[in-house]
């Protein structure tokens, strides 16, 4: 999937979503605190404006069982924005540029 962040959104690998949240890309619906969701074959994506409240959805995702943030690397889900892309590298996952051309994956 691609898409064009002009916040911050809470990106997740499909297969984690599936495998990890009851109802899978249901869940991940419902789980969304907003109507800004969407989801394609390979990611689920939540945006956001504040990044406070990316960060708080990300840690809710987490809480049900998604994994973040593991040895310098984001696993499940990743917390992305417009100006430096991923905050930890998400390698073979995501792919993305920044307006300072700094890569995400």
């Amino acid at each position: 999937m691609a898409v064009v962040l002009e916040g911050w959104a809470v990106v997740a690998r499909r297969d984690a979503v599936e495998k990890t949240l009851p109802g899978g890309v249901a869940g991940w619906f419902e789980a969304a605190p907003h109507r800004m969701v969407c989801a394609d074959a390979q990611l689920c994506v939540v945006a956001f404006m504040a990044s406070e409240d990316a960060a708080a959805f990300l840690l809710e995702l987490e809480s049900r069982g998604l994994v973040g943030e593991r040895g310098g690397a984001y696993r499940d889900v990743a917390l992305v924005d417009r100006d430096r892309a991923c905050t930890t590298p998400a390698p073979g996952w995501i792919w993305g540029r920044t307006r300072a051309s700094r890569r995400c994956g």
